[in-house]
């Protein structure tokens, strides 16, 4: 309950909706229409919270393949979003990656943090395929 003179939003609305309405003023015309605004409310901030659940998040994981021109070749997994970083492991052509995050590297080229085998590293959005 609200403490005396703060209105809850329930009771505002109720409020609201006599002073457009003043001809309904049977007080279980207001308990009914009070309870049908709190239910009306509840549902709302359920409804509203429920949506941003489902909305992935800006790292949400997917999975991608490693792709390159030569079918023995791999692709290097770097420390950092750039050629110039050191290099973590090699993955085989054709496997599985998790991509966790991604950012536009130096080079102009979008580089994805991804995990293999345990391992979290850096690769170029050139040498990953759906």
């Amino acid at each position: 309950m609200p403490a005396k003179g703060n209105a809850g939003p329930t009771q505002t609305l109720v409020f609201y909706f006599f002073l457009r309405f003043p001809a309904i003023t049977h007080p279980c015309g207001i308990i009914a229409i009070e309870l049908a605004l709190d239910k009306m409310l509840r549902l709302a901030i359920g409804a509203g919270i429920a949506l941003l659940a489902a909305l992935p998040g800006p790292a949400a994981a997917q999975w991608a393949m490693t792709c390159t021109r030569e079918y023995n070749s791999s692709v290097n997994l770097r420390n950092g979003p750039s050629r110039s970083n050191r290099v973590v492991a090699s993955i085989p052509n054709e496997s599985y990656v998790r991509t966790l995050d991604w950012v536009y590297g130096g080079d102009g080229m979008r580089w994805y943090r991804v995990e293999f085998g345990g391992l979290v590293g850096w690769m170029r959005s050139d040498y990953m395929c759906r």
